[in-house]
């Protein structure tokens, strides 16, 4: 995803912590990137917790819960922006020139001193910080971030059996309902929409083989409109009516289960 060019600078300063000091889980209203100045800690997002250090910079997306601790005192570098187009990069990524964080102190530095003309330099260092840092995304791994947000859709629909929809995902994720059906046209076998009723149809499956739940209260449990509209997709995805599928004791061969791809080959 591009710059946006409605990108806005919310806050930009210099952080210092004591050795051992934590910030418990806490959300931003805005994109948050850290740089290390000096010392080491680790940050932990969607349970999944990275060290990070001088020569690493962190993208903390608005509304994102996080925690920081830190091993030693340290400084870092906060830049929040709203509007880059970031969100995808979740995570802490190198910068082994120093080149997002050279610029964001820069922009600290203006932000701070407040010279002539100071808005428009910040405006257009804020623009600088977050290019530097989707260049060095990129440079790393030129498709990690839209890969990462696809399998995070497929495990989120899989978590709620398809009691979703692609707006919910997509605002989940922080990006446009088209952006992400694009997403899976890239690196997934089916679109979102494909993914859900899947996930749909396969709990159906298990209600009716494990259940004597009427076919029209498990139409509904599976978030189908109509027990008629439920019908006509199982008999498309399955070969069979619901009816035939619990009368005939399930599979009759093993069919490929698409909710658990991996991803594409490497």
């Amino acid at each position: 995803m591009g710059i946006l060019v409605c990108m806005k600078l919310e806050f930009a300063l210099v952080v210092t912590h004591s050795a051992g000091y934590s910030v418990s889980d806490h959300t931003h209203d805005a994109l948050e990137i850290v740089c290390f100045i000096t010392g080491s800690g680790s940050v932990a997002l969607k349970g999944k917790r990275y060290c990070y250090g001088p020569g690493r910079f962190a993208i903390i997306p608005a509304d994102i819960s996080h925690d920081q601790q830190y091993g030693e005192e340290t400084q870092t570098a906060c830049i929040g922006i709203s509007g880059s187009g970031l969100e995808e990069y979740r995570g802490v990524w190198d910068d082994p020139d120093a080149q997002v964080r050279t610029a964001a102190l820069r922009l600290i530095e203006e932000t701070n001193g407040k010279r002539e003309a100071y808005l428009l330099v910040c405006h257009g260092l804020a623009y600088v910080v977050a290019g530097l840092a989707q260049r060095a995304v990129k440079k790393q791994n030129p498709s990690v971030g839209r890969q990462r947000l696809v399998d995070e859709a497929i495990d989120m629909i899989v978590a709620c059996e398809g009691d979703t929809s692609v707006g919910e995902l997509a605002d989940s994720l922080f990006v446009s309902k088209g952006y992400l059906r694009h997403l899976f046209g890239d690196h997934a076998p089916y679109s979102p929409v494909k993914m859900i009723l899947h996930a749909r149809i396969a709990k159906a499956k298990s209600l009716l083989q494990g259940t004597a739940r009427a076919l029209s209260d498990i139409a509904y449990a599976c978030g189908f409109e109509t027990p008629q509209y439920f019908s006509r997709v199982f008999r498309k995805a399955v070969g069979r009516s619901p009816s035939q599928y619990r009368k005939e004791g399930g599979e009759r061969l093993n069919r490929p289960d698409t909710l658990h791809w991996q991803g594409p080959p490497t």
